[in-house]
Order: structure tokens, then C-alpha cells, then sequence
């Protein structure tokens, strides 16, 4: 059975980004766009609100710790923990951020011969000539060239990614390689040589990548992530202008009516 993973800590009122609506949401987009059955289980502080067919596991202590330590979204590394594995109990499980928009059957890439596989985080590869510009001027040579807002992953692989991770020693990891970014750049600087990315070719993209005010999506797209800041979301008022196709495949209606959009 396909199984699809995500993380909600906290509350609006406490900063927190997300609410049991945008989980209720992105249940209802997989199951808009996936007619097979399939688990949904959602790793939170609290399941309070959730749809009766989200599965809730509770928060482990340890995730707590790192949100409350570090900066970032550190503690959805515990995908790789052998915890995770026994309460999964299937070959493989999609990690997905509750601020994507689904927009086609992600089945497929269930069934590609790669034990690890996450999103794409550069438009254009740049070449080495280009970083090398890059660190003459003081700039970072280059944003992660990997998106965590996507993960397929074989249970039990690279679990190495969870527990060799120091909340107080591996950032800095990620700045010594001057890669930008915080859970996705300890994914790419440990595991570079074992994952493969999910490019516009499998029909994952980023809505940077996307034309502004245009009604339409790639024919071939099934997900388009929004990385970033909240005025990046995709029921943020500056997304939805800028992509209005955002309102077919979005449910907007259920942040509306939990007040949270």
C-alpha cells in the first residue's frame, strides 16, 4: 500500500506555520488524485482536527528537541530512524511538506529503482566555473542543488541521515560546504553519492520555475512545491496572484473555514 508521511508541530497562535487544515488538505489533494488505497500518517504534537483517515503518531521527544534547539525543519530526519521503519511496516513511504500542491498520481515513483529520491532544488545546473565565480565574490557557490519538500525512501535506508545527526556540530557541516539550507544541504553533503532527484521529467517542480499568471500547469506535472518564506505559500495572497491555477487543486476552502489561511 502507498504510504505518504508528513510533519505539524505546534500552533498559528504559537508561530507555527501550519494547522491541522493544511494536513486535512494535503489528504484531501491525494485523494483527489489517487484512486488506490493508500495510508496518510502524520507525525504531530497534536492530532486534534485531523480527518478520521490521517493516521497520527505522536511526536518522539527527540523531534522536539531538535525544533526547539535548531533552526530549520531538522526533525523530519526521523523519517530515517528505525522507529519510523517498524510503524511504516512497508517497503517504501513519500515524505511530502504540507506546502506543496498535488496536482497528479504520484504512484509512480513508488516503483523507481532507487532507494532515495528527493525533490530537485536548482532550475539551472550551474557549472564549476560558475561556482568558482561565485566564491571569488563572497557569495555561496550555490543553493542546495536538492528539495526536501519531496522524499520517496526505502524503509531502512540511509539511516545513518538520523543518527549521526548532532543538532550542535552537523549545521555547521552544511556551512563548511557552503551549502545553503538546513535539512535538505545535511541530506545532499551525506548522502549525495546515494540518492537520485526528482526533476521536471518526473513531473516535480517548483512553483519558481513556473510562468506567473499563467492558468495552466506542464501536462506531465503531479506536484509543485513552495519552499520558503510564509509569503511563499500557496494560500498566501502574492502566490495566488501569481498563480491562479493554485485555486483548482488547492482545497483553500478548508483553511478558510478553519481561519487559517
Amino acid at each position: 500500500m502507498l504510504v505518504f508521511v508528513c510533519f505539524r508541530w505546534g500552533t498559528p497562535s504559537e508561530g507555527a506555520p501550519y494547522s491541522s487544515a493544511h494536513v486535512n488538505a494535503l489528504h484531501e489533494m491525494l485523494s483527489i488524485h489517487h484512486t488506490q488505497p493508500f495510508r496518510m500518517i502524520c507525525v504531530t504534537d497534536d492530532p486534534s482536527g485531523l480527518d478520521a483517515q490521517i493516521e497520527p503518531i505522536e511526536l518522539p521527544n527527540k523531534c522536539r528537541y531538535l525544533i526547539d534547539k535548531t533552526k530549520g525543519n531538522y526533525a523530519k530526519l526521523w523519517i530515517f530512524s528505525s522507529e519510523h521503519e517498524k510503524l511504516i511496516n512497508e517497503d517504501k513511504f513519500m515524505y511530502l511538506d504540507l506546502d506543496v500542491v498535488v496536482t497528479g498520481d504520484l504512484s509512480n515513483l513508488f516503483e523507481l529503482n532507487q532507494p532515495l529520491a528527493i525533490g530537485d532544488g536548482m532550475k539551472v545546473r550551474r557549472g564549476f566555473s560558475a561556482i568558482k565565480h561565485r566564491l571569488r565574490r563572497g557569495y555561496w557557490p550555490y543553493r542546495c542543488p536538492v528539495n526536501s519538500s519531496i522524499l520517496v525512501v526505502q524503509c531502512g535506508y540511509a539511516n545513518d541521515l538520523w543518527y549521526d545527526f548532532d543538532p550542535t556540530k552537523s549545521p555547521n557541516e552544511t556551512v563548511d560546504a557552503k551549502i545553503r539550507g538546513t535539512d535538505q544541504a545535511w541530506i545532499y553533503i551525506r548522502a549525495r553519492d546515494r540518492l537520485s532527484i526528482l526533476t521536471r521529467n518526473e513531473g516535480i517542480y517548483r512553483a519558481a520555475w513556473l510562468p506567473k499568471h499563467q492558468g495552466n500547469l506542464p501536462n506531465n506535472c503531479r506536484l509543485v512545491a513552495f519552499p520558503g518564506e510564509n509569503d511563499k505559500k500557496p494560500w498566501s495572497m502574492s502566490m495566488l496572484k501569481r498563480h491562479p491555477w493554485i485555486s483548482r487543486y488547492y482545497p483553500l476552502r478548508l483553511l478558510q473555514k478553519k481561519n487559517d489561511c
